[in-house]
């Protein structure tokens, strides 16, 4: 289990398995600059686990950002992706354009 930044990972989601996890510290504000761990699927790991909190998944990061470029017909920034996760993980759906 790594320390990167959210950022990292919403520019490089490819780089990471699909059954993996994105916690970040609970509580914290959710930014590019979030440090966040990446850990591998664990059926019995809950939402929260030590001072931890479930982003989401990242294929779930995948079908929100492909989601999104298929809806924009472009390549997205990361910045752009960020609201798009957060909407995604407030809703359980892709956020409106």
């Amino acid at each position: 289990m790594g320390k990167i930044l959210l950022g990292d990972v919403l520019a490089n989601w490819s780089s990471y398995e699909l059954d993996e996890s994105i916690y970040l510290t609970a509580g914290d504000e959710v930014t590019l600059m979030s440090e966040v761990s990446i850990v591998s699927l664990d059926e019995n790991r809950g939402r929260t686990f030590g001072r931890l909190e479930y982003l989401l998944g990242i294929e779930q990061i995948r079908d929100v950002v492909e989601g999104l470029e298929q809806q924009l017909g472009r390549a997205t920034t990361p910045e752009e992706r960020l609201p798009a996760v957060l909407f995604y993980r407030a809703n359980d759906a892709f956020m409106p354009l």
